[in-house]
């Protein structure tokens, strides 16, 4: 399975180190690749550009309270799945203008942290929309319909059949949110979809649709055993 992002936002850095090694155990024992980062406060991750997949976020915060920061998440794009953390029951109604994914209370129990991570990893593991943001416009596709990745200046360009579009992220941040089994960095400007692949030749992929991407020699091998084993799944 691809690498999943959670953010944990709290502005208790005991409960943060605590919440951080609980997830992380969960991750050793079921065998999942996490990526969690930690945010003192909202402004801290608003302006992360990482593509997170789960936030936990405190309701109390001193700069920017919870529910403020969700909301603005959401007004940027942001899809992904929030768990609500607080030590104050009465806010569980209002968390339900932001879509949260669970509502849960300080302190944390082992067993109530068990099921939520269950139960976003069912849902995750159903899901393959990728959503960015394109010339303003928030775009969601599944990610079976990228053809492949371009790097393009300080962004990217996602291209489909028919359609190409700019992202202001960088290819490497983009990359993270694809499904590793179906997509392969081929070039430091280029991740492909195998599913596309219809011929390769020397450093050069070329795609069903004759448009191509590039492939470092260094990488080469490496591409053909990733493709051989893509299609082998696909039988």
């Amino acid at each position: 399975m691809d690498k999943i992002n959670i953010a944990i936002c709290d502005d208790d850095k005991v409960f943060r180190d605590t919440l951080t090694c609980e997830i992380s155990s969960y991750a050793n024992v079921n065998d999942l690749d996490f990526n969690i980062l930690s945010f003192s406060n909202g402004l801290e991750l608003m302006i992360s550009e990482v593509h997170y997949n789960l936030i936990f976020l405190d309701y109390r915060m001193g700069i920017m309270n919870g529910l403020e920061t969700a909301k603005k998440l959401r007004a940027k794009g942001v899809k992904c799945p929030i768990i609500f953390v607080t030590s104050f029951n009465e806010i569980v109604y209002d968390v339900f203008e932001v879509n949260a994914f669970r509502f849960i209370t300080k302190p944390v129990e082992n067993e109530v942290l068990t099921n939520a991570l269950n139960d976003f990893m069912e849902q995750h593991r159903n899901m393959r929309t990728v959503s960015f943001n394109s010339n303003g416009n928030t775009v969601s596709l599944d990610s079976d319909d990228i053809v492949y990745v371009e790097g393009k200046g300080r962004g990217c360009v996602v291209h489909t059949d028919g359609e190409s579009y700019p992202v202001l992220q960088k290819i490497e941040l983009f990359t993270e949110v694809l499904p590793e089994t179906d997509f392969f960095r081929s070039h430091r400007l280029f991740t492909v979809n195998m599913k596309y692949v219809r011929a390769c030749d020397k450093g050069e992929i070329t795609f069903h649709n004759a448009e191509t991407a590039k492939l470092s020699l260094s990488k080469r091998d490496e591409f053909k055993k990733a493709l051989a084993d893509f299609r082998e799944r696909k039988l």
